[in-house]
């Protein structure tokens, strides 16, 4: 994958789990579960890795530029691990959202019930 191509889908992901955490927020009004989602929602690390693979990939195309293709390889590897690193947390934590989710539906339906 492209390092810019790498970029956009950090922001996308970076976006989606913004945005779930809004819409979940919106759905949930127990308060004990609706403070477990603002608690678990952490988005700093994952800022700073993607501000980390922008940077990244300034220095990768200066290197390409300036023609040093061993540095450059190495930016990019970096680049890739910092991808990878992005999208497995957003993923880990978008499902901790979803089992939070599937809580206050399992709560309801016993309430419900009883």
């Amino acid at each position: 994958m492209k390092i810019v191509k790498m970029i956009d889908s950090a922001n996308f992901l970076l976006l989606t789990y913004g945005m779930y955490t809004k819409k979940l927020l919106k759905k949930i009004d127990d308060p004990y579960l609706r403070a477990l989602v603002i608690l678990s929602y952490k988005d700093g690390d994952l800022k700073e890795a993607y501000d980390l693979l922008v940077k990244t990939k300034d220095l990768y195309y200066e290197a390409l530029s300036k023609k040093y293709t061993e540095e450059a390889y190495f930016l990019f590897q970096k680049a890739n691990k910092l991808y990878k690193e992005i999208e497995d947390k957003v993923i880990e934590r978008i499902l901790n959202l979803v089992r939070i989710y599937a809580l206050f539906l399992a709560k309801s339906k016993l309430q419900q019930i009883f």
